[in-house]
Formats: structure tokens, C-alpha cells, sequence
């Protein structure tokens, strides 16, 4: 499903205050992980947020849609493998994300992202050296 040379995997313990009553990942602090692939994505395409705002880009979620498979506990060691979609057209870019605990799916995501020009906030192309590298 991924593609090695597209792909990032970020290897993640689950932080004790991030888990709920329960005692496994609250639903809200999934993406603070998913994130964390977002993050080595942009570097591995060095796009990394400082270089972008240097250019007076923005790379911000628009939407984030979470699946959630099974329960994860406090300290667990997971793995984050994430990827961007083939670019189709518009202004709109999307990442999938894995979440893997001992090879088993535990989760996923799709987040979709766009890029702005943060001097008018205005949603613009994405940056062709993106495109070709994920097309």
C-alpha cells in the first residue's frame, strides 16, 4: 500500500498523560502522533514548515478524518508510517497515515492540506517540486 521512497515511519511511545480513564491513547491525542509522521514527511521532501514560511507559504489541515481498530496503551512503542496521495489537481493535498502497534493496524488517517499564501491567508497551488515529487 505504501511506497518506500514516498514513505516516512516514525517510531512513537505513547506518552502516560495522553491516555484516557481507560487506560489506552484518548481519542484526541491521535493526532498529536499522526502529526509527528506529517512532520518527518515535510522534512523528507524538505518542506518543512520554516522553509515554506521563509517563502511566505502555509501548509495547514483543512479536514482530518481518524479510524480507529484497536486499543492502545500507555507506553506502547507504535509506528507512524505515513505518505501523500497522488496529487490529482486543485489546491488541496493529502497525506495517509498508518498507525501500527506490533505489525496490527491500530489506527489510520487521512488528512487533507492546503497551501497558503500567509500574507493574504488565500489557499494557492501546491509547489510544483511537491507535485513532482509525489506524482
Amino acid at each position: 500500500m505504501f511506497n518506500e521512497k514516498t514513505t516516512t515511519i516514525v517510531k512513537c511511545v505513547i506518552n502516560p498523560n495522553h491516555v484516557d480513564d481507560y487506560g489506552h491513547l484518548n481519542n484526541a491525542h491521535y493526532s498529536y502522533y499522526f502529526e509527528k509522521g506529517r512532520i518527518a514527511l515535510q522534512e523528507k521532501f524538505s518542506l518543512k514548515d520554516s522553509v515554506l514560511a521563509e517563502k511566505g507559504i502555509g501548509f495547514l489541515v483543512f479536514t482530518a478524518t481518524y479510524k480507529y481498530k484497536k486499543q492502545v496503551f500507555a507506553n506502547a512503542e507504535v509506528k507512524i508510517h505515513s505518505q501523500f496521495v497522488p496529487y490529482d489537481k486543485g489546491a488541496r493535498v493529502y497525506i495517509d497515515h498508518i498507525m501500527y502497534l506490533n505489525r496490527n493496524i491500530v489506527a489510520s488517517a487521512r488528512t487533507e492540506h492546503v497551501f497558503v499564501n500567509l500574507k493574504n491567508n488565500k489557499p494557492i497551488q501546491p509547489l510544483d517540486e511537491l507535485i513532482q515529487k509525489i506524482t
